[in-house]
């Protein structure tokens, strides 16, 4: 039950940054992004299998989309292009040669692996988690 309220507290989330982005850039233009969205994930490094987790669907359906046999839903082009923003973020902070092993272990901050809090929608202590970065917090 908690998993299926994470998913639903997250696409509430979704939804409201969805109205916010297509107001600001159109719904075509959102639209007609998400293979390069998709792409721009694999180049950070993540598998289709991972991008699959993320966005709460199939390998499958991922290469789907990378063919543009079918498209994702606009929430989902939203969520591409919010976890591409925060590995970016993150990416900027972390050294390189260590950001992917440090992005899917489980750290004391977030009590689980960057990766699994962006699965579990938990934007929020991710936000946190950057800006302590920025601050040294941690050093």
């Amino acid at each position: 039950m908690r998993h299926y309220s994470v998913r639903l507290n997250a696409l509430a989330s979704y939804r409201c940054f969805y109205y916010i982005w297509r107001e600001s850039f159109g719904a075509e233009t959102m639209q007609n992004d998400y293979p390069k969205l998709i792409q721009q994930l694999k180049k950070l490094g993540f598998s289709d299998s991972q991008i699959a987790a993320l966005t709460y669907s199939s390998e499958r359906t991922v290469q789907n989309w990378l063919h543009r046999r079918t498209s994702p839903s606009p929430l989902i082009v939203q969520q591409l292009a919010r976890v591409i923003r925060i590995v970016e973020d993150l990416r900027k902070l972390i050294n390189p040669a260590a950001f992917n092993d440090w992005f899917f272990q489980a750290n004391q901050f977030l009590g689980k692996s960057p990766y699994q809090a962006i699965i579990d929608g938990d934007y929020d202590r991710l936000q946190e988690l950057t800006f302590s970065l920025l601050e040294g917090s941690f050093a």
